[in-house]
Order: C-alpha cells, then sequence, then structure tokens
C-alpha cells in the first residue's frame, strides 16, 4: 500500500499537472481492480455465502454497516459534507486489513467468506446511502425554507 502512495505523492509533488491528468484514470483502474477483486473471492467462496445467509449474519452487518454510516452522519456537524465523510469513515471498516489478518490467523474459509460478504455489503451501502443524503438535505432545506416563509 506504501509504495502506490509514495509513487503517487512523488508525481503530485514534482508534476502537479501530470498527477491532475492521471488522476481520474488511475481512479477507474483502481476501482476496476477492486471490483474484480471483490467478484473473484466471492466466486470462489459461494457456497461458503449461501451458508452464511440462511443463518443470518449478512442481516446483522447489514444492520452494523447502516448503524455505523448513520452514527457518523449524525455526529459530523452541521455541515453535509462533513456529515457525509464522517458517515462514510464510520461505515468503512479496512477489509484489506482484515483479510490480510483473516487469512494467515484463520484456517476456516467462512472467516474469509464474512469479510468477503461484509466488504461488499459496505461497499454497496454506503453507496445507496451517500446517493440519497443529497435527496434527503433537499427535503430538509426545503422545509426550513417553508418554516422561515410562515414566520
Amino acid at each position: 500500500m506504501l509504495i502506490p502512495l509514495g509513487i503517487g505523492l512523488l508525481i503530485k509533488a514534482k508534476y502537479e499537472a501530470i498527477a491532475v491528468n492521471i488522476q481520474p484514470i488511475t481512479f477507474k483502474i483502481s476501482n476496476f481492480g477492486l471490483i474484480l477483486g471483490l467478484a473473484v473471492r466471492l466466486i470462489v467462496h459461494f457456497n461458503e455465502i449461501i451458508i452464511l445467509l440462511k443463518t443470518g449474519v449478512i442481516f446483522v452487518y447489514a444492520i452494523f454497516i447502516v448503524f455505523s454510516f448513520t452514527v457518523g452522519y449524525l455526529l459530523g456537524g452541521p455541515g453535509i459534507d462533513t456529515q457525509k465523510v464522517l458517515g462514510v469513515g464510520t461505515a468503512q471498516r479496512n477489509f484489506a486489513a482484515a483479510l490480510l489478518i483473516g487469512t494467515s490467523n484463520f484456517d476456516d474459509p467462512n472467516v474469509v467468506s464474512i469479510i468477503m460478504v461484509t466488504s461488499l455489503l459496505m461497499m454497496v451501502i454506503v453507496m445507496i446511502l451517500e446517493q440519497k443524503l443529497p435527496e434527503l438535505d433537499q427535503v430538509q432545506q426545503t422545509q426550513e425554507v417553508k418554516q422561515v416563509e410562515i414566520s
């Protein structure tokens, strides 16, 4: 993780114009690699995932992710941008570190399956919540304007 980060910071410090131009490309490559890695892991551990669906573990993790996002969002202060960042930061777990620990310390394939399913759920739920927040913010602003007009 540190080598790509260091290279990126070096390019940005020395060649800022180039960094600005290649940032959208590297962003797409990074997202593609992440999604590809998740898809392969989900395919490999498909049977374990089905077992997890039957036990209800995935439902519990989904509730935990939504709860974490909500707590971070509500404690994010008055600005909607700060609330979004804190909500995502609170709900987003470092699943790369979790995978490293899970694969090196546990022989049970369910551990890796739970981490993979949780990471996928995390991405999907956070993206959905983050997309809905502008709508919620607009509704809140509209209600505030109506209250001001009545007064």
